[in-house]
């Protein structure tokens, strides 16, 4: 690996960066997973010292990288690309340094962004042969640096690891010919990771992660906060944590949080361990909200955009709460990021960095800002008699104007601009640039020149009002009002009023003035209490200098965050205390590489600091789930530590939404034998049958939901993107408006999440009990805790029980509390199933199917040709068996108690039946597996994934051989691909 060294820093050698890297990397080496096999050991748990930890993350991280790149260029056919019309060398920069440019359209779909690494080549490559055949050219290169799009075109500059070879074609030129840039992934997150490893860094402080990862854990307990919270004058905190409704974990967790960040000698981390629906986010916000009034500069980060968007838009109401419309102030308050990822609403969007500096840039300017409307009122207020004199010069105002009529058509527009201006302020500038005095006074001084403006535009004001802008003594006479009121002497007074407090603003007032928006984004970033974001974005803040330090730092869904990740906010200046928020018993963080997830690069600080035994404050009460679906989450992942909040337990919480005992709180329907099958790709997995179930479930809800007057929320969570993408494909045609909100998603995408009900579909169903990456009990723990009033499990209940997984269990125990049910049960749901099966070919009555996959075939088939079909249409298994081998059939059968077991699927057939008829009832079954059989003269071989129409021979004298032991592939998921791959 070749790259491009950087100038050596004043101590030592600078690293080099890891996108100059990876580009430099060959093909060869992307696609090896085993290029960093055996430099890549196990993080440990404990560390001799601080270098010693950094240094651990490294060779995982550079082959999490590979893995990336390595899944994108082995779905080149699926990635998003640019159309390239130039490609130029940029002079005095570089040698491998270009710019590109592509035309802009609004249907285009991809743009390249700062970090990108991107394919380039000459044709649009479906897969990697493309890139490599007949000695075809191609270049993997990283966007450095993005331009304003300019229509109908944009550029960017990349850098290359060589010489690209396509330089010559030139917009515009006779025969251009186009060139594709594929993006494979962004280096942002892995890049800012890679900073904050380096040891030698001088942007980063290291005081807070050093006590972490080499301090002792002080053993202490949750008691009362200690003197050092008395900081925290202005707030009663205990009263604060009784009038917002904390329960007594979540006050507990509260308060050691702010005791253990103002001993000097704590712990530098706080857990606080929250189970799904123990309130996690509502603790978290109490925390802010305390920090916001203490004034305790506080950064909130979180995995994703999502996240940190759910806990400030809670942090927000709780702000609004509690505070007057007139009072409102949100400077103090900053969110910063992507924002077309972070999806604001208006009311959020007051938040957002940019928005916030739009906003204020015109208040700060020197031709239209807050000075400028003081000095502009303070001139009209004091001389507004010789403005009128002004205007009344012909080369001013060809057509005169009375004074009334000046005074209230220029008091307007200067009003409007002044007050605009200022209650921008008023909402955007953090408090501690401005003071409760000030505040109070431009609040006092608006009031004033709002009620000066409603004085002045009474209808028996005249042309005396004139007198009160004059010099010398006033004789406010007898100009009342209908209601008694002398104008004149209200409208003196407000004029009077508003002067002093324009004079005093003006001595009083440390705003800024003159800012551009670089310097506006600073200040804001400088001065704002609570700042959020994710947590890679939050390396934005090393380029903010000469700000207040933040002293407290907490991370939302910490457990979801890898440890190396959590590194770029814990090491920003000025930290005191951390606080870290999770739950290490539901998913972790993704990792493509198998081998960094066995090095556990996947973990989580939380988890790490978990498993050594630091305190965590468990928040022990639950409010989402009704105790019948709580009741497994509670035993098999919290220890029975959960307690059923009083809202789940009240009757009020008990809904029926479909009638009988199949559709109560917690059921779990057995299909029976449902087709597992690979999607068109064959890389996930799909069940049509629990396809059709879940289905009929969600068309009997609408109905019923129409007849009750209802609206309900369904979550319909799959383990495979397949099946996610099939019943989107069913449902959202059916389900676009109506009283049921249906969302499909995988587990992962309902992290986080709740619905009313929940329909969960297993997928799995085979004779080997695998079930692959669902085995993975965090994975199974989201699925299960989602759900408010109902969960309805949908699966083969005898494949999971045979997995020896968590699944396994929950079928017992579904069985043992009495809510297994079989689907057979449910006429609706038993219609369903057998529609679906006749659809797909897979009962009795075959011959119109196969019509259709062999034309020329008779329909009249023996019954050899009808046993070797049922196996086709069900066979997910590897089987061989001579069909006129009675000792093979005794072997696979129990033939003889298949009559038994037929007479009640067949109640007009004869009990006494042939081997044939046997085998043929035998495949049809059991055969749910791969087979493979000789079948005619062509010897061809059907297994899983194959189409079980190619190779059929012409003659019908099926044999097949001997059984032989059974082989799935439990396979993979994109949906999950941090579950290592089985076979």
């Amino acid at each position: 690996m070749k790259g491009k060294k950087s100038k050596r820093a004043t101590e030592g050698e600078k690293r080099i960066d890891l996108g100059n890297l990876v580009v430099s990397w060959p093909l060869e080496d992307i696609l090896n997973e085993n290029l960093f096999i055996d430099k890549v050991g196990e993080i440990s748990s404990t560390f001799s010292c601080f270098e010693s930890y950094l240094k651990s993350f490294e060779v995982p991280l550079m082959e999490e990288v590979r893995a990336d790149m390595s899944a994108s260029l082995n779905s080149l056919s699926s990635l998003p690309f640019i159309t390239i019309s130039s490609i130029k060398h940029l002079k005095n920069s570089d040698a491998y340094t270009y710019q590109i440019e592509m035309p802009v359209s609004r249907d285009l779909g991809y743009m390249p962004s700062y970090g990108d690494v991107i394919v380039i080549s000459d044709i649009r490559a479906k897969h990697i042969s493309d890139l490599t055949n007949n000695g075809r050219s191609f270049n993997i290169a990283l966007v450095i640096g993005v331009g304003d799009c300019r229509t109908p075109w944009q550029w960017c500059n990349i850098y290359a690891s060589k010489q690209v070879e396509i330089v010559g074609y030139n917009r515009g030129t006779l025969n251009t010919k186009p060139f594709y840039g594929l993006y494979l992934v962004n280096m942002t997150t892995y890049s800012r990771v890679w900073s904050c490893l380096d040891y030698r860094s001088r942007q980063t402080d290291q005081k807070l992660i050093k006590r972490v990862v080499c301090g002792s854990l002080v053993a202490r307990t949750n008691d009362a906060p200690s003197s050092g919270v008395g900081e925290i004058a202005r707030i009663d905190i205990k009263s604060y944590t009784a009038s917002s409704n904390l329960n007594e974990s979540q006050t507990t967790a509260v308060l050691s949080c702010i005791s253990e960040m103002h001993h000097q000698n704590g712990n530098p981390v706080s857990l606080i361990w929250g189970p799904p629906g123990t309130g996690k986010t509502k603790t978290t916000t109490s925390l802010l909200w305390l920090m916001l009034e203490s004034g305790h500069r506080t950064l909130t980060c979180a995995p994703t955009n999502t996240a940190v968007k759910q806990v400030a838009s809670r942090l927000l109401k709780l702000v609004k709460q509690n505070s007057s419309d007139r009072n409102l102030a949100l400077g103090d308050i900053l969110i910063f990021g992507n924002k077309n990822r972070l999806c604001l609403d208006h009311d959020m969007e007051e938040l957002f960095l940019d928005y916030r500096v739009r906003e204020l840039l015109q208040c700060v300017s020197h031709r239209s800002g807050w000075n400028h409307h003081l000095s502009s009122m303070d001139e009209f207020l004091k001389s507004c008699h010789s403005l009128y004199a002004t205007s009344l010069k012909p080369e001013r105002e060809p057509r005169k104007m009375s004074f009334t009529d000046f005074l209230r058509t220029r008091f307007d527009i200067l009003y409007k601009e002044f007050a605009t201006c200022f209650r921008r302020l008023l909402l955007h500038i953090p408090r501690s640039c401005l003071s409760e005095a000030d505040s109070s006074s431009i609040n006092r001084l608006l009031a004033l020149l709002n009620e000066f403006k409603n004085i002045i535009r009474r209808k028996e004001v005249d042309g005396r009002i004139r007198d009160i802008f004059l010099p010398g003594q006033i004789d406010f006479g007898s100009s009342n009002t209908e209601n008694g009121t002398n104008y004149k002497r209200e409208a003196f007074r407000c004029k009077s009023d508003s002067l002093a407090l324009i004079n005093s603003l003006k001595h009083s007032l440390k705003l800024p003035i003159g800012f551009n928006m670089l310097a506006l984004k600073n200040f804001c970033l400088n001065n704002s209490c609570l700042i959020f974001c994710t947590a890679s974005s939050s390396f934005k803040m090393y380029k903010v200098k000469n700000g207040k330090p933040l002293e407290l730092l907490v991370i939302d869904e910490a457990a979801q965050l890898k440890e190396c990740e959590s590194l770029i906010p814990l090491q920003l200046r000025g930290l005191k205390h951390a606080v870290l928020i999770g739950d290490e018993c539901q998913l972790p963080a993704l990792v493509k590489s198998k081998v960094s997830a066995d090095a556990l690069f996947g973990r989580s600080l939380f988890e790490r600091l978990s498993s050594l035994g630091h305190k965590k404050n468990l928040l022990n009460v639950q409010y989402r789930m009704h105790p019948c679906i709580s009741i497994f989450p509670n035993i098999t992942f919290y220890e029975n530590k959960l307690l059923d909040g009083p809202n789940v337990i009240q009757k009020e919480h008990e809904r029926e939404y479909l009638p009988g005992k199949l559709f109560g709180p917690y059921s779990f329907i057995d299909i029976g034998a449902g087709i597992e099958d690979f999607d068109d790709a064959g890389h996930s997995r799909k069940n049509m049958v629990e396809v059709a179930v879940v289905v009929q479930i969600l068309e009997s809800l609408k109905k019923e939901c129409l007849t009750q007057k209802k609206e309900v929320s369904v979550g319909v969570i799959c383990p495979y993107s397949a099946q996610v993408v099939v019943i989107q494909d069913k449902v959202l045609r059916i389900f676009d408006k109506g009283p049921v909100a249906v969302r499909i998603s995988s587990v992962d995408g309902f992290q986080g999440s709740e619905e009313d009900i929940i329909i969960l579909s297993t997928v799995r169903s085979n004779c080997s009990g695998s079930v692959g990456f669902i085995a993975d009990s965090k994975r199974t723990n989201v699925a299960l805790t989602r759900a408010r009033y109902c969960l309805w499990m949908v699966g083969d209940a005898e494949t999971l029980s045979k997995s020896g997984s968590i699944w396994g269990e929950l079928v017992e125990d579904a069985k043992t509390r009495h809510c297994f049910f079989s689907a057979s049960e449910d006429k609706v749901l038993s219609k369903a199933i057998s529609n679906c099966l006749r659809k797909i070919g897979k009962l009795n009555s075959v011959d119109k199917n196969d019509s259709v996959h062999h034309p020329m075939k008779k329909k009249s088939k023996s019954k050899h040709s009808q046993a070797m079909d049922h196996c086709r249409r069900f066979g997910q298994l590897n089987l061989e068996a001579d069909l006129n081998d009675s000792s093979c059939l005794d072997k696979i059968g129990k033939l003889n108690s298949v009559a038994k077991n037929d007479s009640v699927h067949h109640s007009k057939k004869k009990k006494s039946k042939s081997k044939h008829s046997q085998a043929t009832d035998l495949c049809r079954r059991f055969g749910r597996l791969n087979f493979e059989g000789n079948i005619g003269d062509s010897g061809s071989k059907l297994r899983d994934g194959e189409s079980t129409s190619k190779g059929l021979g012409k003659k019908n004298n099926c044999k097949l051989m001997e059984f032989k032991s059974m082989k799935v592939d439990a396979g993979s998921d994109s949906s999950a691909s941090s579950a290592p791959k089985e076979s």
